[in-house]
């Protein structure tokens, strides 16, 4: 690969987007904007890696390394090298471009929608927590299974038994798309509950066909799996992203052999979201919900060739929960905004036994800089040397903010501390506390 690499996008407005990737000796630079307007800069400082061993590639060696993979990365964001530019921008069922993009459920509403008058005027699926899946038959009637990253794993896949069962029961016409949520449950505590980061040992496109069955193999015995036909983006070569839900629903209700509980005029989870449903998904464990508008055309979903399609159609209701931990030490930033203050977190609990159990590492969260600097100055904290893993007393008491914990390690998923708790004795922070839902769900 040359040592300077230009790059080109077409953005929404139909201007060009341009950017430049070279590197001089051990630095990566970077320019980008549109074409004919100002353009930014930037530029990293690469190190060597490897130092001392037979792989040991020097600063400026790495720097082309780091190049190639920024400009891999920058292409699977749907820029094309210049002069490579494919002077045709629509593509095929067949083959679909690393760049390709529907777009998924958000955490919030964009701007101009609203839940003033309730959920009630929202359609309410139920949230599963798998992994995001594409089921394509193209134009031959070729069906093939690909990641939401766009890699075709059709190969390695095609004869798991719940992905098999589903295409074979499926009535899947050519020239259609369907996107389906692969998920994998465990019982805990008589609750079931879903645990995706196990199904990346089958859906990796690395992996081969044999090692991915072998891990399907193994975690049937302790689980269950499932699919769940989460949309329709074409169908019977018909483009339906601008459809309103409830017509893309029928394509599924009457065609799709399980599409979950997305029924829009049958069980309860379907209608509005109200406090009624909402309790009856917390005691079945449910991660949350998924609302889409009923009266209007925000229900529907795009897709895109530049990796980045607009957020709407789809808004996560997530429960959330919170609960208290004791910071058993932290780790302090080696640069940026954070150098010299706490970076990371680490939380504790206390067992039956009254041990201190080590659960997870979180970001500062909403704790404010003015607060760790006078939480580092109250530490009295030795700056000499190299900043790293500190050990503090342990008086200090958080509450945190997450979406689930793990029953096996008590790790917590995208947990955010929340505020100082320095009216709650450490001794109350117990493994056995049953987090409460968060106030704002609540």
């Amino acid at each position: 690969m040359d040592n300077k690499i230009e790059l080109i996008q077409t953005a929404r407005t139909g201007k060009k987007k341009i950017m430049t990737i070279w590197t001089e000796k051990s630095l990566l630079k970077r320019s980008y904007g549109m074409e004919g307007g100002k353009l930014q800069y930037s530029e990293k400082e690469i190190e060597g890696k490897n130092l001392g061993k037979s792989n040991e590639t020097t600063a400026k060696e790495q720097a082309l390394v780091e190049m190639k993979a920024l400009v891999l990365k920058k292409t699977k964001e749907g820029y094309q090298v210049k002069g490579e530019e494919s002077a045709d921008q629509k593509f095929t069922l067949k083959n679909l471009p690393s760049s390709f993009s529907p777009s998924k459920p958000i955490n919030q509403p964009p701007a101009g929608v609203t839940f003033d008058g309730g959920y009630e005027d929202y359609y309410a699926e139920r949230k599963y927590n798998g992994v995001n899946l594409w089921i394509v038959n193209d134009e031959e009637g070729t069906t093939s299974i690909y990641t939401r990253g766009a890699k075709n794993i059709t190969h390695i896949i095609q004869e798991i038994p719940p992905i098999k069962e589903f295409i074979d029961k499926t009535d899947m016409p050519v020239k259609s798309f369907l996107s389906i949520e692969f998920i994998y449950s465990i019982a805990e505590k008589g609750i079931i509950k879903e645990v995706p980061k196990h199904l990346k040992g089958i859906i990796n496109d690395r992996t081969t066909k044999e090692k991915a069955h072998a891990r399907y193999d193994k975690l049937f015995i302790e689980g269950m799996f499932e699919i769940k036909c989460f949309d329709v983006l074409f169908w019977n070569g018909i483009d339906v992203t601008d459809k309103p839900y409830e017509s893309r629903y029928k394509i599924l209700f009457e065609n799709v052999w399980d599409c979950g509980n997305y029924k829009p005029n049958g069980t309860f989870q379907n209608g509005g979201l109200n406090s009624s449903n909402i309790a009856y998904a917390l005691k079945s464990g449910w991660e949350g919900f998924i609302l889409r508008d009923k009266f209007s055309s925000k229900s529907t979903i795009e897709y895109t060739l530049n990796g980045k399609p607009y957020r709407r159609g789809a808004y996560k209701f997530k429960f959330e929960y919170e609960d208290d931990y004791v910071v058993t030490s932290v780790e302090y930033g080696r640069s940026g905004r954070l150098k010299g203050l706490p970076a990371k977190f680490e939380l504790s609990k206390f067992d039956d036994k009254g041990e201190l159990v080590v659960c997870t590492m979180a970001g500062p969260g909403n704790i404010s800089t003015e607060q760790m600097e006078a939480f580092t100055e109250a530490l009295q904290i030795d700056e000499k040397g190299d900043p790293g893993e500190v050990h503090i007393p342990l008086w200090t008491v958080v509450a945190v903010k997450f979406q689930s914990k793990q029953h096996e390690s008590n790790a917590l998923e995208f947990p955010v501390i929340l505020d100082w708790r320095i009216d709650k004795p450490i001794a109350e922070c117990l493994l056995s506390d049953i987090p409460k839902l968060h106030k704002k769900e609540a």
